[in-house]
């Protein structure tokens, strides 16, 4: 048997006490109990423990680190219950364990996925111009069950993805001096496409945002086209405009547009 032979408060560590305990052999060992566990054993001085209650004491209180140190990482913001479990795990906590504290913490409605899905989707679509397949993955990847992030997702409105697709469409167009409409077009889709927004929305914002003027397609092709002219200058007559034409034809001109310039630029070399 064990009898407990003094109780103190842990100056350092707040709601915690230590619990001197004298054991059969007069030797006193020290356990770091919590409050909680404290209250729950009513543990006082002079109580007598027995092997099975002091292991029991033991568990309870390794339990009641875990919840407190999981408490605390959910203290910053909302976790998934994968995001918890594998924070727990590099902190050295036992699986089994970890169980418990994450049904425990389930039950007290402090963890629950479908509740995070939703206030994540909320803060991605207000604060990120990022679509819904990017904000799915992401999902996925904190460890959120697929039905629980496709339903999610029903709070981004289809306007908001137009408004948050426009947005960024807008800091990525350049000047339009060295792309044509065409290859421009693709390469704005592209990155739409990436940043995970679906192909209908995509399409909308291009049709809606993107233009371009004659002139600026006439001077995406003079730039193109000088470069095309220094890529094939060991060529000459028509083998060279050809080149240059099938060059042109890959990066989105018209056929009439690169007939003025190969025109302009043979006149230009006559002068």
């Amino acid at each position: 048997m064990y009898q407990i032979s003094k109780l103190r408060v842990d100056e350092k560590n707040k709601g915690y006490f230590y619990v001197d305990i004298k054991q059969e052999n007069g030797s006193v060992m020290t356990l770091n109990v919590h409050e909680d566990v404290l209250v729950a054993n009513e543990l006082r001085k002079g109580l007598e423990l027995s092997q099975e209650k002091l292991n029991a004491i033991r568990s309870e209180e390794s339990l009641v680190k875990i919840y407190h140190l999981a408490l605390n990482y959910l203290s910053y913001r909302m976790r998934s219950k994968r995001e918890l479990a594998d924070y727990l795990l590099k902190k050295g906590c036992e699986r089994p364990k970890i169980e418990q504290i994450i049904h425990r913490l389930s039950r007290e409605n402090l963890l629950n996925d479908k509740v995070f899905a939703e206030a994540f989707v909320r803060s991605r679509k207000r604060l990120t111009t990022k679509g819904p397949n990017y904000i799915f993955r992401e999902l996925i990847q904190s460890g959120v069950s697929e039905k629980t992030a496709k339903a999610a997702l029903d709070q981004y409105a289809p306007q908001e993805q137009y408004e948050n697709a426009l947005r960024f469409i807008k800091k990525k167009m350049g000047s339009g001096s060295k792309r044509s409409a065409v290859e421009e077009k693709q390469r704005l889709s592209r990155l739409l496409l990436q940043r995970g927004f679906y192909l209908d929305t995509i399409s909308a914002v291009l049709e809606d945002a993107f233009s371009k003027s004659d002139e600026e397609e006439w001077k995406a092709i003079c730039y193109q086209g000088e470069k095309a002219l220094k890529k094939y200058r060991k060529y000459t007559g028509w083998e060279r405009d050809q080149k240059i034409k099938q060059y042109l034809f890959r990066k989105g001109f018209s056929a009439s547009l690169i007939e003025r310039f190969i025109q302009e630029s043979e006149c230009d070399d006559e002068m």
